[in-house]
């Protein structure tokens, strides 16, 4: 089989893919990865062959578990080397002479490829690692201010987003632009909001593993609104309450702002688009329309 351009024989194959990772990511970082950072990599690669990310932890041979020494990069890593570990997955898991290769057997086939000299990390060597486990993930019902999601999108790829608040209108998204091939986390680098307004949905889809949660970062929610709001057009019949000349803004407090045009506008109060909430699945077609329209 011929692995990114060359031809290597099916023993060497695991080291070579491993060691090219490596380089990859040497290329990009400007220093070799972390044995850490490369196990995170490989188990948000594992998407699609498996219907989950996998974690792997690793355990050295005096005896201690591994604990990554450093902050991870890979929130600042671009897709290409998600694109090339996913591959490697899909291979191991392909050619396994097992009928389905188990998340149990996947990680000796990873660990195999550790052991080749050609694969450079910054704290340890292959030798030093005695063994490499794998694990599911948890199941997540209830997702926290500052969990990052990946949402599917029509083309197989995914939009990120960050949950923002959770409160009595529900759970707001605050949606970034682009996708990503692989679910997976990024830093603010990476990072920018497409939607001004977050949108308000509902976890459901978070609980059924649909939409996966995919990391943790506090500091993207400065690219959106602490405390989000929802909109009322003037043909909402609140008595006692003055909704102005194009609508108002309500906090989850009941603190209501009047709004001028250009907001009502951009938000879709005057053309009538604006949704104060979405049902999970109704905010992905929006999401993928929004997308078709480009």
């Amino acid at each position: 089989m011929e692995a990114w351009g060359m031809s290597v024989s099916e023993n060497n194959e695991n080291s070579f893919t491993l060691a090219a990772l490596t380089t990859k990511f040497t290329d990009e970082v400007g220093r070799k990865p972390f044995l850490g950072e490369l196990i995170e990599v490989l188990g948000w690669a594992t998407y699609g062959a498996f219907p989950a990310p996998l974690t792997f932890s690793a355990k050295l041979k005096n005896g201690e578990p591994y604990v990554c020494p450093n902050e991870s990069a890979v929130a600042d890593l671009n897709d290409s080397i998600f694109v090339n570990a996913a591959a490697f997955i899909a291979h191991l898991v392909e050619s396994s002479k097992d009928e389905a290769l188990s998340p149990s057997k996947l990680a000796p086939k990873v660990m195999s490829g550790l052991k080749d000299p050609a694969v450079l990390l910054r704290d340890v060597t292959g030798e030093e690692v005695a063994r490499l486990t794998v694990s599911g993930p948890k199941k997540i019902s209830k997702p926290r201010i500052g969990d990052l999601l990946a949402i599917p999108s029509d083309s197989g790829k995914f939009r990120l987003a960050s949950i923002v608040a959770r409160n009595r209108f529900g759970t707001a998204l605050g949606i970034f632009g682009g996708t990503v091939d692989v679910p997976r986390p990024v830093g603010a680098s990476l990072a920018s909001a497409i939607f001004r307004v977050p949108f308000y949905t509902e976890d459901r889809l978070v609980a059924t593993g649909a939409w996966k949660v995919v990391g943790h970062d506090e500091d993207l929610l400065a690219l959106f609104p602490s405390d989000p709001e929802i909109y009322h057009g003037t043909d909402l019949q609140w008595p006692g309450v003055d909704l102005g000349e194009f609508g108002a803004a309500e906090k989850a407090s009941g603190e209501i702002r009047l709004i001028g045009s250009d907001e009502a506008r951009e938000v879709g109060l005057l053309d009538g688009t604006y949704r104060q909430s979405y049902i999970a699945e109704d905010l992905e077609r929006m999401l993928n329309e929004a997308d078709r329209r480009k």
